[in-house]
């Protein structure tokens, strides 16, 4: 997976689905350069309708961050599409749009993001 949200952090997810319309997922992400960061997230998405190969869905998440030597949390509520090419239905492509809040890494900031991943499924 290579997810972009809004920046130049890099993260890998291990994504499980719970039933044909629920799945459970887990980000670690990183970056180096002036601020060095990681941190990890645990996802849940439900899919509320599929329209020919492209599923909606919406979820939330709720993780831990690193930078530099703070810590502290964020929390994220998202809705997305994800696109499967009928010539390879094994990927998956997708945008991201959300609200998130990070709090004990300096002052609390909330705000907009998106993010855009491609996905293997194996």
């Amino acid at each position: 997976l290579h997810y972009r949200p809004n920046g130049n952090e890099e993260n890998l997810s291990i994504k499980n689905w719970i039933s044909t319309v629920d799945s459970a997922e887990l980000i670690v992400g990183y970056s180096s350069g002036t601020q060095d960061t990681f941190g990890f997230e645990l996802r849940y998405s439900r899919v509320f309708m599929v329209e020919g190969a492209t599923d909606l869905f919406y979820g939330a998440g709720a993780g831990i961050l690193s930078i530099d030597s703070k810590r502290g949390t964020i929390f994220r509520f998202y809705s997305g599409s994800e696109f499967f090419p009928l010539s390879s239905p094994s990927f998956g492509f997708s945008l991201e749009l959300g609200v998130q809040r990070k709090q004990g890494i300096g002052d609390v900031t909330q705000g907009f993001y998106n993010a855009i991943a491609a996905r293997y499924y194996f």
